[in-house]
């Protein structure tokens, strides 16, 4: 076994176990576990043997540790749009990845649709933002675009990097999405396990990507 097979077998074990305390509790040791699982996905851009990519390793490092910040933030209620923020910055950080490494794309038929989903999305939620309505817009707005730049890349270069970047992108843009509809518009059972499931995978997929060369 590989040293990143190991390490992926441990992250695994530690993904369960966090899905498991989000169901069974107690509560402080799932708000301990989280961000321990996130952590250990910023361990693996740091494992690329991609030498030739070290600006953009980093960066997507940079990225991911925004991401584990908002997973702490988020666990208070109060704290929501700190969280929010953080969130944002990882957003902003993974664009200038994808453009810093295959330029601004332009693809408008991703961008049709993904202006559809955030439409309707965002529609089923404003009711219920009062005092967030433009933090969140702004969000929607900003996790649309990089999926739009995501997605328009890999449609573009058809390679393993952009693969696993646009199905990070997409699997973020769908663990928010159900987090937004839950928190502002309605929950369901087992909520909570499908947000986890797709957004580490989400952040599980942006940083794998740091192993192929776009």
């Amino acid at each position: 076994m590989s040293g990143l097979q190991f390490f992926l077998s441990l992250l695994f074990v530690c993904f369960c176990t966090s899905l498991y305390l989000v169901i069974e509790g107690p509560l402080l040791a799932y708000q301990i576990a989280k961000p321990i699982t996130t952590g250990f996905i910023l361990v693996i851009p740091l494992l690329s043997p991609c030498s030739k990519e070290t600006f953009s390793i980093t960066l997507t490092f940079v990225g991911l540790i925004f991401c584990l910040i908002g997973d702490v933030l988020i666990l208070w209620d109060s704290l929501f749009v700190f969280a929010l923020a953080s969130f944002l910055v990882g957003h902003l950080i993974f664009v200038t990845v994808l453009i810093r490494k295959g330029g601004m794309q332009f693809n408008y038929s991703i961008l049709i649709i993904l202006l559809i989903v955030a439409t309707i999305l965002y529609s089923q939620m404003y009711s219920n933002l009062f005092g967030l309505k433009y933090p969140v817009l702004l969000y929607v707005s900003c996790i649309a675009m990089m999926c739009w730049q995501a997605l328009s890349l890999h449609v573009k270069n058809r390679n393993r990097a952009t693969f696993w970047f646009a199905l990070g992108a997409v699997l973020f843009l769908l663990s928010d999405s159900i987090l937004g509809l839950v928190k502002f518009s309605f929950d369901f059972s087992m909520s909570s396990v499908l947000i986890l499931t797709t957004y580490w995978s989400g952040i599980f997929s942006i940083a794998y990507a740091t192993h192929f060369q776009i």
